[in-house]
């Protein structure tokens, strides 16, 4: 995950994408809901922790791990920290925690600074429960995977079983439509 450009954005990150970072974080809580997170739930490109602000406000009283590779952006999340708050300066591809250490994993927005098949593997090693994407319609590299929705940018919703099948299975590297563990 490349993080130099989003050291220097960091003061103005929430100014310029918090709004739109809110909006998919509401497509993908109003599909997952609130209730439906428990236990652990990490945050994959973190940022400056709106998703933990998010989280928050509605009520979700999980243990929250976010992981970025940016120092700046782990330091203004910092501030949103809470005694349930655990961050990390890491890469996405290689997310230091234990298989099924985690029951949800997020990232919002981050999968175009990832290897897609390499970030699939890792998220579906740590997550038990739900893996949750967003990725930009036109970036590329991507999961291809079809979205559950494109209100903002394609929002992905899959099981850990799914993503592990796909990412070290006949797809190459690729991941199978939405909902199918099958060929891709």
């Amino acid at each position: 995950m490349a993080g130099i450009g989003y050291d220097a954005i960091s003061e103005g990150y929430d100014e310029l994408y918090g709004v739109e970072q809110v909006r998919k974080y509401r497509m993908a809580l109003g599909r997952v809901g609130v209730g439906g997170l428990s236990g652990w739930v990490a945050d994959v490109g973190c940022g400056t922790g709106l998703l933990l602000s998010f989280l928050r406000t509605r009520g979700c009283d999980v243990e929250y791990v976010g992981l970025d590779v940016s120092e700046a952006m782990l330091l203004k999340a910092l501030g949103r920290a809470d005694s349930q708050t655990h961050l990390i300066q890491a890469d996405g591809n290689n997310l230091p925690l234990r298989d099924r250490a985690v029951n949800t994993v997020f990232s919002f927005t981050a999968i175009h600074h990832l290897n897609p098949a390499q970030f699939a593997a890792e998220a579906s090693r740590t997550a038990t429960n739900l893996v949750v994407v967003s990725q930009h319609k036109r970036l590329k590299p991507r999961l291809n995977i079809e979205p559950v929705d494109e209100e903002v940018d394609e929002l992905i919703i899959t099981s850990p079983q799914v993503l592990r099948k796909a990412a070290g299975g006949p797809c190459g590297g690729r991941l199978p439509r939405a909902g199918h563990a099958g060929p891709c």
